[in-house]
């Protein structure tokens, strides 16, 4: 594999890496790539104390030998059928350090990067709420990067987000 990289290894954020979070750059201009970076800069960290006792979130780092490469997070979703809340998690972030984006993972199927953490991100919130069958993440309309990353991953049903920029792509989790 031409410039495979090692599989990066998630663990849960802790303070100690402040330093590191703050100068995490994923963004190359685009809007929605700079509110990203700037809540993994400025927010992630303290975002994630708050909700960890409220909504079960976990913010996960990845690590190679060269550092923190990319960032992953998801929760108990707020989806709601007929008025009732329905088990869901949220993925609520998944960021890739800009000279990781397009590295294929040394692990069978190649997969990028930013695909392997969304597959370990869905793991790890497989493995906290077991009996979660709705997943849901959203993106911005126009970020067509992540929607396809999306549907590849079974993402495919929309619903609206209440801030008219994004949209929410629903998948199953499988069993």
């Amino acid at each position: 594999m031409a410039d495979a990289v090692d599989a990066p290894k998630p663990r849960l954020a802790t303070a100690g890496d402040r330093a590191e979070l703050q100068a995490f750059a994923c963004s190359l201009g685009l809007w929605y790539e700079d509110e990203v970076e700037e809540h993994i800069r400025q927010e992630a960290l303290d975002s994630a104390a708050w909700r960890a006792p409220h909504t079960g979130h976990r913010l996960l780092v990845y690590e190679t030998v060269d550092g923190i490469v990319a960032v992953g997070a998801h929760e108990v979703g707020d989806l709601t059928s007929g008025g009732v809340l329905v088990p869901n998690t949220y993925v609520g972030l998944v960021a890739v350090r800009l000279d990781y984006r397009r590295r294929r993972v040394a692990v069978a199927g190649e997969p990028r990067v930013g695909e392997y953490v969304l597959d370990s991100v869905i793991a790890d919130a497989k493995e906290q709420r077991p009996d979660d069958r709705l997943i849901y993440a959203s993106t911005a309309k126009e970020n067509a990067p992540s929607l396809r990353l999306l549907h590849s991953r079974g993402f495919i049903r929309e619903r609206a987000h209440p801030d008219p920029r994004f949209i929410r792509r629903l998948g199953t989790l499988p069993r």
